[in-house]
């Protein structure tokens, strides 16, 4: 079953795991390779108003859904901004590599570049599943919380209204998930300071 997963937000000593992140930033590729980051902006030219509710089911590791809202006019209404339902397949992660002046470290037998497991257990939280072998076989990842994957998010709805979100979310992982979602959402100053609710006095 689907449930919602812890993220990471903040730097430092102010970094924190939280269910409901505030993003502040889009990922850049090139070659198929994270080349970047750059500040999300509103029309006005603000920080864009954005946050992101992460889904998964164990049962089902190739992929995750992601729940974003984002308020790119930065209205005030019952009903700000637009909610999306994005598919996140796992097909092409981010891998590290371990290097020597610039280069990739081949394997001296098979010729392959080495995998930099300790770089990605560091950097993502990402850890290599190995067999009981005398010679251990290498099984396949258990992605880290802030594991990069270069395929791009797959659109599966998008909506402004509040109502249609929580028919959208409720069709695909239930009421009782959509409900703890939604909460997440409407309770987050962020949203709040753009919420007016129509039964206000």
């Amino acid at each position: 079953m689907y449930h919602i997963v812890e993220q990471s937000e903040g730097r430092g000593d102010n970094k924190k795991a939280v269910l409901i992140k505030v993003v502040t930033r889009g990922v850049t590729t090139e070659n198929g390779k994270v080349s970047g980051m750059f500040p999300l902006k509103s029309a006005k030219g603000n920080p864009l108003p954005c946050l992101k509710v992460v889904l998964e089911d164990p049962a089902q590791s190739d992929h995750h859904f992601e729940v974003r809202w984002s308020n790119y006019h930065e209205q005030v209404s019952d009903s700000p901004g637009k909610f999306r339902l994005v598919r996140v397949d796992h097909h092409n992660p981010e891998i590290i590599y371990q290097t020597e002046n610039g280069r990739k470290i081949l394997d001296p037998i098979y010729r392959s570049p080495l995998i930099d497991y300790i770089e990605m257990a560091k950097r993502f939280g990402t850890e290599a599943a190995w067999s009981d072998d005398k010679k251990p076989k290498f099984l396949g990842w258990v992605w880290g919380p802030k594991q990069v994957f270069l395929d791009a998010p797959i659109d599966m709805a998008e909506t402004e209204l509040l109502d249609a979100a929580e028919t959208i979310l409720s069709e695909r992982f239930g009421d009782e998930l959509t409900a703890e979602v939604l909460t997440l959402f409407v309770e987050h100053p962020l949203f709040n300071k753009f919420y007016e609710s129509s039964f206000a006095v």
